[in-house]
């Protein structure tokens, strides 16, 4: 993938009214960098969702950093899940409502999480995932 751009590199135009959600992105440690921000729902996602294609075609490394993600929806989680399984995707410094969301949906068995951009870029291991527990989404049984 090409160096970015001084425009790719500084805050993303408004989309739709609202702040871009790709605010930057850059190469990092083999891998690209995508920062997102601001409200994630199906109307923001296709530019993010263009850039995230574009990079995981490129690159073996996709990190995702989504500090400055203020909301996100399912379609978010379908983005994700999506990319997951076309390349390495980390997703770097999870806000608490994004972790809430992964875990109430139980993708955080799946998704690779890391504290900071700096350990995805770096990692040798996946990331953070809560291990899958067969029980967790069995429904109750009646015993004899």
């Amino acid at each position: 993938m090409p160096e970015p751009t001084h425009q790719e590199r500084c805050s993303m135009p408004e989309h739709d009214g609202r702040p871009h959600p790709v605010a930057e992105q850059y190469p990092h440690a083999g891998g690209w960098v995508i920062v997102a921000q601001g409200d994630l729902d199906p109307e923001s996602l296709p530019p993010l969702r263009r850039a995230m294609e574009k990079a995981a075609a490129a690159l073996p490394v996709l990190v995702l950093d989504v500090q400055a993600v203020t909301f996100a929806d399912t379609s978010v989680l379908d983005l994700l899940l999506q990319l997951h399984r076309a390349t390495t995707l980390r997703i770097a410094a999870a806000p608490p409502h994004l972790l809430r969301l992964v875990d109430i949906t139980a993708t955080d068995t799946a998704l690779d999480l890391y504290p900071t951009v700096a350990h995805a870029c770096t990692a040798t291991t996946p990331g953070q995932r809560r291990e899958s527990n067969a029980t967790d989404h069995q429904l109750p049984t009646a015993t004899s």
